[in-house]
């Protein structure tokens, strides 16, 4: 803990950095080192603002109140599908009751929060991956992400698909997790996996602007940015 605050002091004095972003997907995993990482930011009174990528599962009401108390404003987490059995055909244990408990508290703390979703994971149909979006407009999250499963070269998956003939890869620009389906589903076109992303943020976002308390935090998280930051 001490040496990563000292590498945030490093930061602002060398480099007048105005936020820390810990790009880490264990951050929150151990709890004792994440409140050691906050007492160590309290003990040096270093105002400055920070977020972090999280795991919903490991993280709790101590944690996040710890946190908020050393300048935490931001929470990045993986929620990936809304269907519990694709989750656990990828190892992925969520518990979606702790999940929205989770954004609650944070939205309370006001902590921005930002959900990761994945279509085209293993077992994927056409019913979750509606499933999956009608969850994402229902969690009271800030922003959201929306991505199609890409089976990179060097991993498990990739080397799964490629045994049973599913990979459509030619070159490595097809590789873009953004808008390009790799894989030939079964009972699902790759066609079909892409129109559903392109589409995905747009349908999120037009539910969300019929939420007042979410356009209120928006409203609240641009001021907060623009003093941090400024207009520039």
């Amino acid at each position: 803990p001490g040496r990563v605050v000292d590498e945030m002091e490093f930061v602002i004095k060398h480099f007048n950095a105005r936020e820390v972003y810990f790009d880490d997907d264990s951050f929150t995993i151990d709890k004792s080192h994440v409140l050691q990482i906050c007492d160590e930011i309290n003990r040096r009174n270093l105002k400055i603002p920070w977020s972090c990528m999280a795991d919903a599962m490991c993280a709790d009401s101590a944690m996040i109140q710890a946190m908020s108390d050393s300048g935490c404003i931001g929470m990045k987490f993986g929620v990936e599908s809304a269907e519990a059995e694709i989750l656990k055909k990828i190892g992925k244990p969520l518990n979606y009751y702790k999940l929205r408990e989770l954004v609650k508290i944070c939205a309370q703390k006001q902590i921005k929060t930002h959900a990761t979703f994945t279509f085209g994971l293993s077992g994927e149909t056409r019913s979750t991956m509606q499933k999956t979006m009608e969850f994402a407009k229902s969690l009271d999250v800030d922003s959201v992400q929306f991505s199609i499963n890409t089976p990179f070269p060097g991993t498990r998956y990739y080397e799964e698909l490629k045994g049973k003939g599913m990979l459509m890869a030619r070159q490595w620009l097809d590789y873009d997790g953004g808008g390009r389906s790799v894989v030939q589903y079964s009972g699902l076109t790759a066609r079909e996996v892409e129109d559903f992303c392109r589409l995905a943020s747009g349908r999120w976002l037009r539910h969300k602007l019929l939420d007042a308390r979410w356009l209120s935090r928006q409203v609240y998280n641009l001021g907060r940015l623009l003093r941090g930051q400024g207009l520039m």
